[in-house]
């Protein structure tokens, strides 16, 4: 029986993986769900503000700016990990 040093993990992000080894968000939740599993280590995660340029349209270009938070991701990560997940 492992026993981990410690026992919660507050992820903060402000948009969505673009570095690293591994940047899908599918591997990357298999990833973290395989390291956790015998440690039950509770991650917590806050996605906080990034906005990206809007995407066309209308004069002045651009439109309305786009959230880059991959919300669907975030929120597993947090299920998945028993935590919760909270957008600022």
């Amino acid at each position: 029986a492992y026993e981990p040093v410690f026992d919660t993990i507050f992820f903060m992000t402000d948009g969505t993986p673009t570095s690293g080894k591994v940047t899908d968000t599918t591997l990357l939740r298999g990833d973290v769900r395989r390291w956790n599993e015998g440690r039950k280590i509770r991650i917590h995660v806050i996605g906080m503000g990034g906005k990206q340029k809007g995407g066309g349209g209308g004069r002045g270009g651009g439109g309305p700016a786009q959230d880059d938070i991959d919300r669907e991701f975030l929120k597993k990560l947090a299920e998945e990990n028993n935590g919760d997940c909270v957008f600022r």
